[in-house]
């Protein structure tokens, strides 16, 4: 048994190091530079001349100097992913990477940060920030667009971190695991064909919350966002904090939304016909609380 836990731990450094491991690959820009090395070689061996010597020399320094480089512009990055409270299938959510840099002398360069394929993303490139310079001993905060495809938990692995520091001849990249899971909630759809039927009720049409009117219920905590108006200042004052007062309304209009199962159709056409049922019925719920309704939704 010791053994085994002794190998399980050696497995599990091995493929950390296996993960931090730098990879590296010519760039467009790179593959010109490689071509033309090469086309000065074979002039220089033809023609003798001690200049196109130096000049291939010089373009072989360019390369070993590169990698030196660029591998001080990626060390010792410290990286945290944000990521905003909702998010929906299919559609751009901004989140961003939070980026440290605890050395007290060297500067990140030419950084690139993106998250790691995963089979979910279907080889789409997400959550992309680029940083022009990092300084020494300081911390950024860099907006990224993250886009899933569809609804589900999903296991985010980790982010790529690149740069191209600092001839862009060489985009030196290596991974870094940052194992998260990120609920998508339905891609809101209005409009679709789909057999979601909302059902409004009750008086007046009001298209939201009254703030006067009804009978006193309760007080609660004030909500962030809330109408001010809400706010019971004389229990605050006492409290120390926003109470706010909740009444009856009941002018107040009521949303169903109901969502039923496709019929007459199988196999992949009856999920795409429900995928377009729940994408429309998150676009009515989302509607009727932004207009602060009471909603009620009605699952098959």
């Amino acid at each position: 048994l010791p053994d085994r836990r002794r190998f399980l731990r050696l497995r599990a450094r091995w493929r950390r190091a296996a993960s931090l491991r730098r990879r590296i690959r010519p760039t467009r820009q790179g593959w010109i530079f490689l071509g033309s090395g090469l086309a000065v070689a074979l002039a220089a061996l033809n023609t003798g001349n001690n200049l196109l010597y130096l000049v291939f020399a010089t373009q072989l320094s360019m390369i070993a100097l590169s990698g030196v480089l660029s591998e001080l512009a990626v060390q010792q990055l410290v990286i945290e992913r944000r990521l905003p409270p909702a998010i929906f299938a299919e559609t751009p959510v901004f989140g961003a990477w939070r980026v440290a840099n605890p050395r007290r002398w060297l500067a990140h360069l030419a950084l690139g940060i993106e998250e790691a394929a995963t089979p979910v993303a279907a080889g789409k490139r997400t959550g992309i920030g680029r940083p022009a310079v990092l300084p020494a001993g300081t911390v950024a905060l860099l907006p990224a667009e993250f886009r899933l495809p569809r609804r589900g938990l999903h296991r985010l692995v980790g982010a790529r971190i690149s740069t191209t520091w600092p001839f862009g001849i060489f985009e030196k990249y290596y991974f870094v695991p940052l194992p998260e899971d990120a609920l998508v909630y339905p891609r809101p759809l209005p409009g679709a064909q789909s057999p979601v039927a909302p059902a409004r009720s009750g008086e007046g049409g009001a298209a939201g919350r009254r703030v006067g009117g009804g009978d006193l219920q309760s007080l609660r905590d004030h909500r962030e966002g809330e109408d001010l108006r809400l706010v019971h200042w004389k229990s605050s004052a006492r409290l120390q904090r926003l109470v706010a007062i909740e009444r009856d309304d009941p002018q107040m209009e009521r949303l169903a939304v109901r969502l039923a199962s496709p019929a007459g159709a199988s196999g992949e056409e009856r999920g795409a016909r429900f995928d377009d049922a729940v994408s429309q019925a998150t676009a009515e719920v989302l509607a009727g609380l932004e207009a602060g309704r009471q909603v009620e939704l009605w699952m098959p």
